[in-house]
This record gives C-alpha cells, sequence and structure tokens, in this order.
C-alpha cells in the first residue's frame, strides 16, 4: 500500500538508465477500481564544491560558442546504481579534479525548477584541507573542462557571478558562502 491509500497489484520495469527509471504500475484503489499508472523515477544528481584551504573554490570552465565566453560551473553529476549520495560525491572529486576530501558536507537539496523537473539535486562541500591531496591516477578525466580556482573573497564579483552557467550553479552560491561564514 502506498500513501495514497492504494494497493499496489504489480510493478513493471520498462526503463532503466543512468538518469531514469520508468515503472509501470497496476494498483487498486479503495472501491476497487484496478488503474494502470506509468511512473518516471529520476536518479539523484549530486553537485560538488571543492573548497580548498577554505579560501579556493575549484569549478570547471568552458568555453560557450553562443556566447564566445568562458562560463564557470560546479562539478556534477547523477548517482549511479547502488551509490549514496557521498559515494557520489568522491567518485565525482576523484574523476574531475583528481583530489581527495578530507571532509564531505551536505549542506542542502532542492530541485532546479520544481515545476518542470522532479530531479533532486544535492549539494556537497568537499574540504579539501591540502592542496597536495592531488591524487596522481592517470585516469582522471581532463578532456571534460579545465579546472579553474576562484578564490572565496572573489565569488560575489560581477564578473564571476555574470560568468556562472546557469540557475543552478548560481542557486549553490549561498549555500557556500553560509558554509564558510558559519565555520569561522
Amino acid at each position: 500500500m502506498n500513501d495514497q491509500g492504494l494497493n499496489i497489484i504489480r510493478q513493471t520495469e520498462i526503463f532503466n538508465d543512468d538518469k531514469e527509471r520508468l515503472v509501470l504500475e497496476q494498483f487498486v484503489s479503495k472501491d476497487g477500481t484496478k488503474t494502470d499508472c506509468l511512473l518516471s523515477y529520476y536518479r539523484p544528481f549530486v553537485v560538488i564544491v571543492p573548497l580548498i584551504n577554505r579560501q579556493k573554490i575549484l569549478m570547471s570552465e568552458q568555453f560557450t560558442l553562443g556566447t564566445k565566453s568562458r562560463t564557470y560551473g560546479f562539478f556534477s553529476e547523477f548517482m549511479k546504481q547502488g551509490e549514496n549520495i557521498f559515494d557520489t560525491a568522491k567518485r565525482i572529486l576523484k574523476e574531475e579534479t583528481g583530489y581527495k576530501a578530507d571532509k564531505l558536507i551536505h549542506v542542502a537539496s532542492l530541485y532546479e525548477d520544481a515545476k518542470r523537473s522532479r530531479i533532486p539535486y544535492h549539494i556537497i562541500i568537499a574540504e579539501i584541507l591540502h592542496e597536495n591531496h592531488k591524487l596522481t591516477d592517470s585516469k582522471i578525466k581532463d578532456e571534460k573542462a579545465i579546472n579553474h580556482v576562484i578564490y572565496t573573497s572573489a565569488l560575489l564579483s560581477s564578473y564571476i557571478l555574470d560568468r556562472m552557467k546557469g540557475a543552478l550553479t548560481i542557486a549553490v552560491v549561498p549555500y557556500i558562502l553560509q558554509y564558510i561564514l558559519r565555520k569561522k
């Protein structure tokens, strides 16, 4: 029985990949009516913010053809099956930056656009206390984006905010500032 008081008779998985899972559910309502419903379950998205010595933020930097300029963003990916948000954060950090975190802190969970998208985003801050924690693994994906260091004192500058590549990236900034100010 689910939270609406409906008895679920059968669940048939139709599609399953790294981002979404489609399930056909057949259920019986309280009055005995059988109904089929196609439900979409999205895998959560993890956004990782590498914070080096509480003074620098590591971001991805990409060239955007449409604006012919460089844009900044945080590292993020969908969770894989069997991972929790911290396993995903460790994997993203290692693959995208080559760093190992001293501490992972979950600061918030939100939706990018609750009207159109029900994909949950989990924001994780990865504290890196020493810059020499860079891993020497040859499997680091350097071809995706160039890593760019931004000082936390310059995070709210118009130059940096103007180059952030999306609403989600800008939405993460207050959580970073709140975390930095709270810990001092």
